[in-house]
This record gives C-alpha cells, structure tokens and sequence, in this order.
C-alpha cells in the first residue's frame, strides 16, 4: 500500500502566507519532519474499523454498491480563523472543488479516481493581500490526481497520490493541514459486523500512513438508517508529533448513500492548538474551523 504522509501544520502555512518568516527553505520552513514522498502502512494497526457498539434494532452489515462509471462533484466550503501569537486571526476562506468517477467495480475492489478540479481563496472575506498569498500555497493542488482502490465497506486498501510532482504535493500538504479537515472521503468506511441504528464504530489514522497530520480518532455513530440512505454522525481527536506538540478535535454530521463513496452532505467543525517551531522561534498557533460539503451526481 502506498500513501502519502502530509505534515505541513496549517500555522506554518498562514506563517508563510503572512511573510512572518521566510519560507523558501526547499523542505518546508516548519520543522515538520515529514519523510519523503511516499510512506507505507503496513506497520501500522491502523485503517480498520472497529465496533464499539453494534446497535439496536435490525441489524444488517453495511456496504457501498457502486456503479462503473458513476461521476459525482463535491465542493468543500471552508472558512478556518487562525490565530498566532499575539497577532491579530487571520481568516482563511476556501472553496474546494473535487470530481470523483468510479473507473470500475468489482466483487472485492472498486477504483475510484478523484480529481481536485480548483482550489479558490475567497477574497471578499479576508484581505487581498492575505488571499493571494495563500492561493500561492493551496493552489498547486489543483489538477491532482488521487486513485483510490476500496473494498465495499469503503476501506481504502490503496492510494496513489501524484508523488512525481512537488509542487502539486505541496499544495496537498497545505490543505491537509486544516485541522479536521473531512476532504478525504475515503475516511468514511463501515465495520465488518452487521450493525443497527445506534451502532459506533472507531476507525485510527496514523500520520505516517495517511495524509493527515496527525495521528488521528474518528469515531462514528450511524444516527439514521432509511433503505440505502444514511445519516451518520462522527467525532474526531488527533494530536500532533513532540516537535510539533499540540492538539485538536472535531465533529460532525454526514448524509450518504451506498450508491456513493462520496457523502451526500457533510456539516462539521474543528479547533486545534498547537506550537510550531518556524526559522528557529517556536509560534503558539489556535484554529477554529467549519466545513460544508457538498456532493451531486452527473
């Protein structure tokens, strides 16, 4: 399995996007210590989902039955407030456009490919300086390719990310730096078990085999369960490496369908605080974020 390991903390972001510090150096001015472009998760006990709590009622084992060919849009829409040091937050308004189409279906694997179609700042709700600078930072990302190879619970068991271009990569880092940030929806798997409404679920990624950047706790409720509709709930926690030292948690509600990977709709919020070492002073950093997202078929 290959996965990327994406540990750029957002205040290091922001740092740069402000010009607080200079960030030319070629491996990131946040000393992330972040390995290079591909990491494998096959040390880790992680990416498996494990019941807490199977539920009430009529139980079934829930599972994703897609369709070869199937297309959908999501759009991420994203505000984050950082605040750093003793300077005044900073908004960082982002709109996220994704195309995801299943390439093809099988009895254990389905591909999927997605494309991160545009990444946009939006500069009527901070400053046009503020904007440009971090259109810099997460606009690389735009034209990513990631294909994902899940299994109908909707684990993902491979991901290729665009490893052979840097400056894309970067501009991945960026946004997976947001804390909580949901825009991997491959986050979202059910567990083995026949479960019924009521059931929680616990899923663990660790930083070094998923592009997050930190360790992370999800855990899930399934609130809602109407046919192939569902509504599932989810509440986050992850803490960051010693060098980095910080924290944060999140939570959120999801409406989906099994015939998509991709959810229906997704409502959410997160905090995180954290210190960071940038051009050697370390910078205490706190974020408050709300996520809306999105999806329609075509």
């Amino acid at each position: 399995m290959r996965r990327i390991r994406m540990l750029v903390p957002l205040g290091a972001v922001v740092v740069c996007s402000l010009a607080l510090s200079s960030c030319d150096d070629e491996e990131g001015s946040a000393k992330d210590g972040r390995p290079g472009a591909s990491a494998s998760a096959g040390d880790h006990d992680d990416f498996l989902a494990r019941t807490v709590d199977r539920g009430a009622g009529r139980r079934q084992v829930l599972a994703f039955e897609v369709t070869a060919g199937d297309r959908s849009t999501t759009t991420y829409d994203i505000t984050v407030d950082v605040a750093i040091d003793d300077h005044p937050s900073v908004a960082v308004p982002l709109t996220v456009v994704q195309t995801t189409e299943v390439l093809d279906v099988g009895d254990l694997l389905s591909t999927v490919r997605t494309k991160i179609e545009s990444v946009e700042v939006d500069q009527g709700r901070t400053t046009p300086e503020v904007a440009r600078s971090l259109e810099s930072q997460f606009s690389p990302a735009e034209g990513a390719v990631i294909t994902r190879r899940l299994t109908p619970s909707g684990e993902p068991l491979d991901m290729d990310y665009p490893s052979e271009r840097p400056a894309m990569m970067e501009g991945l880092r960026a946004l997976n730096s947001i804390p909580g940030l949901p825009m991997q929806t491959e986050q979202l798997f059910f567990p083995a078990e026949a479960v019924g409404v009521g059931a929680k679920w616990r899923v663990v990624f660790s930083k070094e085999s998923s592009a997050r950047p930190a360790d992370t706790v999800v855990t899930y409720r399934l609130e809602e369960l109407d046919g192939d509709d569902f509504r599932i709930s989810y509440r986050m926690t992850g803490d960051y490496p010693p060098d980095v030292y910080g924290s944060f948690d999140g939570s959120g509600d999801i409406r989906g369908s099994f015939a998509s990977f991709a959810p229906t709709s997704l409502v959410g919020d997160s905090k995180g605080e954290d210190k960071e070492e940038v051009d050697g002073s370390s910078v205490h950093v706190t974020s408050q974020a709300h996520f809306e997202v999105t999806t329609t078929s075509r």
